[in-house]
């Protein structure tokens, strides 16, 4: 099942974020979004997850328009971990992520021996079981982050959307977090959806690309078609030089030193 995005625009009083943004995300496949600061990147998440109405347009996962389904039901299939941490002090860390079960549970109904065996499991995949009994409120901000990523996982959605996961963190946090996005991708062939300013990143773990400015697409592809001079220019207004590893094959992006920026 995929995510489709059809001519989707979004309005803040009357200013334009988003114009008319029409794209695909595939199962089992990460689709990374770039673009500078105010180019809508995150109210495109928000409107994805339905926290924010758009104006025109829709978005359909299955067939289904999810503007017509209630928070609850979104919440069985979709799952955000937004750019900061927001998670409730004095709860553990094995408590925080069973509340990501909630959105299965009927009325009054209370956690099976499967929610446990399931946030179990999450803690494992995500390599924090030696922080089950701690205090969210103690954690490192890396820490936080991924207890954050897991308690969007133990809601077991098919749509996983990340804003910016690894801000603030040391690249051994970063890889990691990233390592656990391609793996769940295409452990569990869901659809993951994240937002990125690291454009080394992007081009090293995202399937599909998709770049904003102004609210409008300016390119999309593979990595090999999006993150090259011209796209990176026209967008960020810097020249740089893509190249690529011989050995490895990853790509990289040097800034142009002696070029001219420009404010766009």
């Amino acid at each position: 099942m995929d995510l489709k995005v059809e001519n989707l625009s979004f309005s803040y009083d009357n200013v334009v974020v988003l114009n008319k943004v029409t794209f695909e995300a595939k199962q089992g496949r990460i689709t990374g979004i770039i673009g500078p600061n105010g180019s809508g990147k995150t109210t495109l998440l928000r409107c994805i997850a339905n926290f924010l109405k758009h104006d025109q347009g829709a978005v359909f996962f299955d067939d289904k328009d999810i503007r017509l389904l209630k928070n609850k039901e979104i919440a069985k299939f979709l799952s955000v971990v937004p750019q900061l941490t927001n998670l409730t002090t004095g709860f553990t860390v094995f408590e925080t992520i069973l509340m990501g079960r909630y959105p299965h549970l009927g009325l009054l109904q209370r956690e099976s021996k499967e929610d446990y065996e399931i946030v179990n499991s999450t803690l494992e995949r995500v390599g924090i079981s030696h922080l089950a009994k701690r205090d969210v409120g103690e954690l490192s901000g890396g820490e936080k982050q991924l207890v954050t990523i897991a308690l969007a996982l133990a809601q077991e959605p098919q749509i996983l959307c990340l804003d910016e996961p690894t801000l603030h963190l040391d690249i051994n946090m970063q890889y990691m977090i990233m390592d656990l996005c391609k793996e769940t991708s295409r452990d569990k062939q869901i659809v993951v959806i994240v937002v990125l300013h690291d454009l080394a990143l992007a081009a090293q773990y995202c399937d599909d690309l998709l770049i904003l400015k102004n609210g409008k697409v300016k390119a999309m592809g593979s990595p090999d078609e999006v993150i090259v001079e011209k796209f990176i220019l026209d967008t960020y207004g810097v020249e740089v030089i893509v190249g690529q590893d011989e050995i490895s094959g990853m790509k990289y992006i040097l800034p142009n030193i002696g070029s001219k920026t420009t404010i766009t």
